[in-house]
């Protein structure tokens, strides 16, 4: 928290506006509890409704540590807490809201392989991969936006996702020497924060997306997201995975009308 209220001074300082406009909620992804902690918060303070949800924290290039949750903390934390994050809050959402997902041109080298047969989307800890994992949980985010893209679409909230810029400048590389050092050879390449940040912006605000809904986004432009991301069996395979890991864990609260449609279809098929 010490990070956002030094973030909530500096909004206050630069833009002249009162920190009654600003408030920090703790949340920490790697607990679903604390997600639904921090979702009760924000419809406390938020009672009408949310203008915008922008679902940008993430993880990168970890080993493979188990939460609280007994999941892959790379795939929770980058993946299924947001998502939960974003079903517990749409009461929220009405007409012109918009929530997007900001994945990663990583998501191109996600795979699949087994995912389905074990029905886990987190990748197991017998050969671990950080980058595969990352990747996988950067192609959930892709097909998340595009799912609730379609269910929630009648109501008026757009639903999007996108890259925000190769290696920035962030807290991602803090977790190991070596991409440290890669980061850091390749940071005068790089965008800038401020560049990094100018397509979620624009994603969140530009009045010419008004509507536009289920899009991935790369550099301010639409661009074609991976064939997996496209392919609808795997999305609504994904979608009703992670569900199901949810409702495992948290029960079916506020998520029961998806668990009905996407869980019971997949038992309908078996």
């Amino acid at each position: 928290m010490e990070a956002t209220q030094t973030a909530i001074e500096q909004i206050v300082k630069e833009t002249n506006t009162s920190d009654e406009n600003l408030k920090a909620i703790h949340l920490d992804l790697s607990s679903l509890k604390s997600v639904k902690q921090c979702a009760r918060a924000v419809k406390t303070i938020f009672s009408d409704h949310l203008d915008m949800l922008i679902l940008n924290a993430g993880v990168f290039g970890l080993p493979y540590e188990e939460t609280e949750d007994k999941l892959d903390r790379t795939f929770q934390v980058n993946h299924l807490s947001h998502m939960y994050f974003a079903l517990l809050l749409e009461p929220l959402l009405k007409n012109g809201s918009r929530v997007v997902f900001v994945s990663s041109e990583s998501h191109r080298t996600a795979s699949l392989k087994n995912v389905f047969v074990r029905q886990n989307l987190a990748h197991p800890r017998d050969n671990y991969s950080a980058m595969l994992a990352y990747g996988n949980s950067k192609l959930y985010n892709v097909i998340t936006a595009m799912i609730l893209s379609e269910e929630w679409k009648h109501k008026g909230i757009s639903v999007n996702s996108l890259h925000p810029g190769n290696m920035v400048s962030t807290n991602l590389p803090n977790s190991w020497w070596l991409y440290k050092l890669l980061f850091f050879i390749v940071r005068p390449f790089t965008k800038s924060l401020q560049q990094a940040a100018a397509t979620t912006v624009y994603v969140a605000t530009a009045s010419e997306l008004d509507e536009v809904t289920g899009l991935y986004f790369n550099n301010c432009f639409y661009c074609e997201p991976a064939s997996l991301a496209r392919d609808k069996d795997i999305a609504h395979e994904v979608f009703s995975i992670s569900l199901c890991m949810i409702q495992e864990r948290m029960g079916a609260e506020i998520i029961q009308p998806y668990i009905d449609k996407y869980c019971a279809k997949k038992r309908t098929s078996k």
